[in-house]
């Protein structure tokens, strides 16, 4: 009986041992008591007032990497009522899931794509809804206004299975990842869109019907009009009484061909960008600027404000067509506090010219609805706004003009109504623009899309005109999604940025977009010695981290709506913020230009490229 004690005694006494031994090895290898002693050793000396809070920040610096381990996305509303969508990036930080960080994105921008439920075929639903909790079916008979649903579904249920796993640290890598599974999806979309219009086209020759293409169906029109009677009716023997049915278009297919829903990209890769710099303590655009270069920053050139402030498009009661936006353009060697004063100035001087009878209207980006019947007297009111307001227009602040090319075209006429009665040629546009900006030199400094997508040839001939003395900047609505201009051809010949046709680019948030996306257009731009535009969308979130984006990659301009709604303001106080933070940084020189520097695109690098042969 004694001997089984003592053999119970010593048992026990060694399985004590051992397990001092495994929490030796255990603690050793993971250098606790090392740690401990450091940390306990510095407090003694340091002696700080929170000791507790000492402890936690140097046992924080040892915590493991969050990695991404869920996005939840729900519904919001934009500003204007419109639906938008906010997700939630979730991840494990000291042993616990939380929300790291939180962005919302509008869905305006998919309204410009053609990206309509019909087109999916279920293979390509399959992709798109793989793992989604409701059957693909059910979402393939939804209304065709249901974007925010997909974008929740495709972040949810695509983006996060291809981003699971992966540090919040990884920007570039979780952007590629972001990249990849949108742009399989679109390239079997694509097949898919591709089958479809062959088997159309071979079921309308079968049948009899010759299809026509868009631009073939405007000169049928145009034909058939010039061959009408006095009254209308078709001449005898007239080509139009012996037409052939012809198959009118219902859909546009210039139109690019997006994913619905791809919004999710460009939102997850925001959420990114916000939970490290949350968890890490970090300003978003310093890691923005990380992913840009990895050369440390000792000199910044932060971007120009730049405001709409009056709305006078095919939309506005007036009989200005062509002016999409009226713009205020700061001067570069004004900080950014007083560019916004004094636009914000030149902003109530406009609101007083346009007010005296009755308060002028607004348009959902806060800017001033045009009731001016001639565009002369609408660029007029805004100069003489800027002057009411204290400043010296061409010289203190300057104007711009973005164009409403779509609104303003005519397709029966091909030609654009640039005023009521007024129409012109594409052609004529460009002799058009010339004399614009030669008229209200030197005030008037940029043109934004000039031209519709088709126009596109007509880039060029005005950029040799006018680049010398304006910017002639071209956005996704006259070119591809921008995640392409790195590596997209120009009518299948040659990029952007080697077709040299303008001297600035403008990229706006939403749509699949990624923040590497924007990185590297905009490295590339800078390359090419264009200007670059960061911008929202015409019915924005209260999002304002499209301002550290355009600091991060050092943007020449940030645009953003009129100077009165939250969703604007926010965006120019935190340009000034952070302008602030960078004056007060012992390391860091705020540098302002002296002026615009004007890419000039020269007549002989036309003549030049038309003579290169193509490979």
């Amino acid at each position: 009986m004694l001997r089984e004690a003592v053999d119970e005694e010593l048992s026990e006494e060694e399985r004590i041992h051992q397990l001092k031994e495994d929490a030796r090895l255990f603690y050793s290898e993971i250098q606790v008591p090392q740690r401990i002693q450091t940390i306990l050793n510095d407090v003694l000396y340091e002696k700080p007032t929170d000791v507790y809070g000492r402890l936690s920040e140097f046992f924080e610096s040892f915590q493991l990497t969050p990695k991404l381990e869920n996005i939840k996305a729900e519904v919001i509303l934009d500003s204007n009522g419109n639906f938008a969508v906010r997700g939630k990036l979730y991840s494990t930080v000291k042993n616990h899931l939380k929300v790291l960080a939180s962005a919302e994105v509008s869905l305006e921008k998919e309204k410009d794509y053609r990206n309509k439920p019909h087109i999916f075929t279920p293979e390509v639903a399959e992709v798109v809804h793989k793992g989604a909790a409701v059957p693909v079916d059910m979402t393939l008979a939804e209304p065709d206004n249901n974007h925010h649903d997909i974008c929740c579904q495709v972040l949810q249920d695509v983006i996060t299975s291809a981003t699971k796993g992966i540090s919040i640290f990884k920007q570039r890598e979780i952007d590629q990842a972001i990249r990849s599974c949108i742009d399989q999806t679109e390239s079997e979309m694509m097949i898919a869109d591709e089958q479809a219009n062959r088997a159309e086209v071979e079921e309308l020759v079968e049948h009899g019907i010759t299809p026509r293409s868009p631009t073939q169906s405007k000169k049928a029109k145009t034909s058939a009009k010039s061959e009408k009677g006095p009254k209308g009716k078709p001449k005898k023997g007239g080509s139009a009484e012996k037409a052939e049915k012809t198959h009118e278009p219902k859909e546009n297919k210039n139109a690019e061909l997006r994913l619905k829903g791809c919004s999710a990209g460009c939102l997850a890769s925001l959420i990114v960008l916000k939970a490290a710099s949350s968890f890490n303590n970090e300003e978003p655009y310093e890691i923005i600027m990380k992913l840009k270069s990895e050369d440390v920053k000792e000199s910044f050139v932060l971007p120009i404000p730049l405001v709409s402030v009056l709305a006078a498009g095919t939309s506005s009661p007036g009989k200005v067509n062509f002016i999409k936006n009226l713009l205020i353009i700061g001067n570069p060697q004004f900080t950014v506090k007083e560019n916004v004063q004094r636009i914000s100035k030149a902003y109530s001087a406009l609101n007083h010219l346009l007010s005296v009878k009755t308060p002028a209207a607004m348009a959902p980006n806060g800017a001033f609805l045009n009731s001016i019947d001639k565009f002369e007297t609408v660029v007029t009111a805004v100069i003489d706004a800027i002057t009411n307001g204290g400043s010296i227009p061409g010289q203190d602040l300057f104007i711009g003009v973005e164009v409403d090319a779509e609104g303003m075209y005519s397709a029966d006429k091909d030609k654009y109504e640039i005023q009521h009665g007024q129409m012109k040629s594409a052609k004529e546009m460009t002799e058009f623009y010339n004399e614009l900006v030669s008229r209200f030199a030197p005030s008037l400094i940029m043109i934004l899309d000039p031209f519709r997508k088709e126009d596109i040839a007509e880039l060029m001939p005005l950029s040799v005109l006018i680049s010398s003395k304006c910017f002639v900047a071209a956005s996704e609505l006259m070119l591809h999604s921008a995640h392409t201009w790195t590596h997209h051809d120009i009518g299948d010949e040659v990029n952007i940025f080697q077709a040299n046709c303008c001297n600035g680019l403008a990229l706006s948030l939403g749509g699949s977009i990624t923040c590497s996306d924007i990185t590297s257009v905009v490295v590339e731009a800078e390359q090419s010695h264009n200007i670059t535009i960061i911008q929202g969308s015409n019915s924005e979130v209260c999002e304002h981290v499209i301002t550290d984006l355009a600091v991060g990659v050092e943007a020449t301009f940030l645009r953003v709506g009129a100077p009165c709604r939250g969703e604007n303001v926010s965006r120019l106080n935190r340009l000034i913020e952070i302008e602030n933070q960078l004056a007060s940084h012992p390391d860091v020189e705020l540098v302002y230009n002296e002026g615009f520097d004007f890419k000039t695109i020269e007549a002989e690098e036309v003549v030049e490229e038309e003579n290169t042969p193509q490979s």
